[in-house]
């Protein structure tokens, strides 16, 4: 099955699980998992945070790549954000874009490719325990992060 057409399916697959996911309130268009427990709220850090045992365990901070172009205008601010996600074990940052459009000046006409190149090479060094992930789509960004979660979940 070719994953990057418009049309791509992705079954989430299984009985609905009893983990339970955290929407933050201020997230505009949230992702949706159909086969957990939502509900939204407001966050102390990042959009999407998983609980278990009342307690967040894992935490995830979803980056569009406008999102991304503006934050980094003040790099330090955005930073720091990032450092408040170091409380936890599990923490994502994910793309629903490729790495490529980033660096692509079609795509991103605000920024020299070799700048946006430095500034995820820069964050990727300053935060090793952070991950960082680029999807082709908002779409195959959504399930990776319910099946990252639920892995979490069974743990």
């Amino acid at each position: 099955m070719k994953m990057r057409g418009a049309g791509a399916y992705i079954p989430q697959g299984g009985k609905k699980e009893q983990m339970e996911i955290i929407i933050d309130q201020r997230e505009r268009y949230p992702y949706k998992f159909a086969n957990a427990l939502t509900k939204r709220e407001n966050l102390p850090v990042g959009d999407y945070a998983l609980i278990k045992d009342k307690k967040i365990i894992a935490v995830a901070e979803k980056k569009t790549m406008d999102n991304f172009l503006h934050e980094i205008r003040g790099y330090d601010i955005f930073k720091s954000s990032l450092e408040e996600l170091k409380q936890y074990k599990y923490k994502v940052v994910i793309f629903d874009s490729p790495y490529s459009d980033f660096i692509n000046p079609k795509k991103n006409p605000f920024y020299r490719p070799s700048y946006i190149a430095d500034i995820l090479a820069d964050l990727s060094i300053n935060f090793p325990d952070l991950q960082f992930t680029f999807f082709e789509n908002r779409k195959l960004a959504n399930e990776w992060l319910y099946r990252w979660f639920k892995r979490i979940w069974k743990i």
